[in-house]
């Protein structure tokens, strides 16, 4: 695992709400020149590199289909409330502010997928907004087992439909026609400027107990929000505060629930500032991701999933797997076995079969 950079608050005034229509930006047309991997796989070589940062475009739902090049400074209703966090949102960003200076940037782990990782990934479903929508804009994914628009908001997902097999489906009639082993949600940041933690987590609850009564074998699965930095203006979309409540918020509510799973996708994308890693970013508006990050996010997803390993926001920290406890037996209590007259008792040589060869490689932790 890679070494954990020191999480800092990024506490500068900000603009606690930016005019800026959530994740409203479509990034279906942004698209990679880099071939696309085999369907149902995720790419075991290193990941491509990273679009270069553009304006990411938005598609209006009034009757005019023209598609509009929009930056963080458009206006749309998304913005227009303040979150009810316990942090002071009397914070106002008239004036655009200079972002710090980037810290040293990592190789997350090469991006190299085992086997077992890959089957993970074959058998899951993601549903979300335009971020989620990445992993098969990107050709990351194949479309089929991505179910997300731009948007899309734990509070709204039943406003929209997604296509599966040619036809427009609600969500839940998309995942009864998919019948996924694992559903992973990726949503929320839409939410972030429009609702509070506790209505966040009341949304996903709901959400998440309609598709568990229509797929009860299914494990339901939701990421964190993903870190956002600054955009093209120097303004920020949020508060990463903000941002750290409300993964903290939904991941106590999973936790309590003891049936659905939450995972921490966002501890490896953050900076020293807690901001989202230069390299990880696709877009000018400082929150839609590169390429690059969708391979990190998956990553960390097996981790959790496959490995495991659960990070704790809280005390950012990670609970390891518990490993089974092997039972040691005193020689003392071992029961000799009896000795018959005209033979003696011969200690078992081992067999060639029974020794170990090679060299016992341990999986690299960083």
């Amino acid at each position: 695992m890679l070494k954990k950079p020191e999480r800092i608050a990024a506490a500068v005034c900000t603009a606690a709400v930016l005019a800026l229509g959530g994740c409203s930006h479509d990034i279906s047309g942004h698209i990679p020149t880099a071939s696309a991997p085999s369907a149902g796989t995720v790419p075991v070589a290193s990941a491509p590199s990273s679009a270069t940062s553009a304006a990411v475009t938005s598609t209006s739902a009034a009757a005019s289909e023209t598609t509009v090049t929009t930056t963080v400074s458009e206006t749309t209703e998304e913005t227009t409330s303040v979150p009810e966090t316990s942090a002071d949102t009397s914070e106002t960003a008239d004036t655009a502010q200079e972002a710090p200076a980037e810290e040293i940037i990592e190789v997350y782990k090469d991006y190299r997928f085992s086997d077992e990782y890959n089957d993970f990934i074959s058998k899951c479903v993601f549903v979300g907004d335009s971020i989620c929508s990445g992993l098969k804009a990107y050709d990351i994914l194949p479309a089929k087992r991505v179910l997300a628009q731009g948007n899309v908001a734990a509070r709204s997902i039943y406003d929209y439909t997604f296509k599966v097999n040619g036809d427009e489906m609600s969500i839940l009639a998309a995942l009864l026609e998919l019948k996924p082993e694992y559903v992973v949600f990726s949503m929320g940041m839409n939410d972030v400027n429009m609702t509070s933690e506790a209505t966040y987590c009341e949304n996903y609850g709901k959400l998440l107990s309609e598709v568990e009564s229509f797929l009860p074998d299914a494990t339901l699965i939701v990421c964190s929000i993903t870190p956002i930095t600054y955009g093209e203006t120097g303004k920020l979309f949020t508060r990463p505060e903000y941002i750290d409540s409300f993964n903290i918020a939904i991941k106590e509510y999973l936790d309590a629930s003891g049936k659905w799973i939450y995972c921490d996708v966002a501890h490896e994308m953050k900076n020293s500032l807690n901001m989202l890693k230069s390299k990880y970013l696709g877009s000018a508006d400082g929150v839609h991701l590169a390429p690059d990050a969708y391979y990190a996010i998956l990553y960390q997803l097996c981790e959790r999933m496959v490995d495991g390993r659960i990070y704790d926001p809280v005390t950012d920290t990670f609970e390891e797997p518990e490993k089974e406890e092997k039972t040691i037996v005193s020689t003392s209590d071992l029961i000799e076995p009896p000795v018959t007259a005209g033979s003696t008792a011969k200690e078992k040589e081992p067999e060639s079969s029974d020794l170990l060869s090679g060299t016992i490689v341990l999986d690299d932790l960083e």
